[in-house]
């Protein structure tokens, strides 16, 4: 058994652990938290969002404004990384397929979705299109897009969803022999 002094010595000639930068701490494809030398710049991040979502800004009326539906738990996640806890892993690609289930050979959004207000708990949240492609422009292979078509924005029936992200997403499922749907 070793003594104080000789543990003392191991630990001396020992490098103290690397300082941990956590804007190199982040979620890679599959889901799994990783460090590494990808950096997400917090700052830019929020920055670029918020001039993009600013609502003091003049609506062009001769320009419709297209709303995308979104994760609520990912909007959590993101502004945490970006706002809250400076020891926030980057959130990852955002995974609407939380939103949808396969019935048969279709595509449906789940039931009972709800969304999320100020204080109020939901599924998912509505933001810009423009806000929508500055998120995809940080967290590829997020999907699927699910876009409003008309109102009331917050009607799953006045939803459309990007079908071919969800058909190469339940493709590489299958191949890798997980269920897709909870029906």
């Amino acid at each position: 058994m070793a003594s104080l002094l000789e543990k003392i010595q191991f630990w001396k000639k020992k490098k103290a652990p690397p300082k941990l930068n956590y804007d190199n701490i982040y979620y890679d494809e599959q889901g799994c938290l990783r460090v590494g030398n990808v950096s997400f710049k917090r700052k830019e991040q929020r920055e670029r969002v918020l001039k993009a979502d600013n609502p003091n800004m003049e609506l062009n009326p001769d320009k419709e404004e297209k709303f995308c539906v979104i994760d609520a738990a990912w909007v959590k996640s993101w502004l945490a990384f970006v706002y809250f806890n400076q020891s926030s892993p980057s959130p990852g690609k955002i995974r609407n397929t939380n939103l949808i289930t396969k019935v048969g050979s279709e595509w449906k959004f789940k039931d009972d979705l709800v969304l999320e207000k100020d204080n109020e708990y939901g599924n998912f949240r509505l933001v810009k299109e423009e806000v929508w492609d500055i998120y995809v422009s940080y967290y590829k292979e997020s999907g699927p897009k699910i876009t409003v078509v008309r109102e009331p924005v917050h009607l799953p029936e006045n939803w459309e969803i990007d079908k071919e992200y969800v058909e190469e997403w339940d493709s590489k499922r299958k191949a890798a022999g997980l269920r897709t749907s909870q029906n």
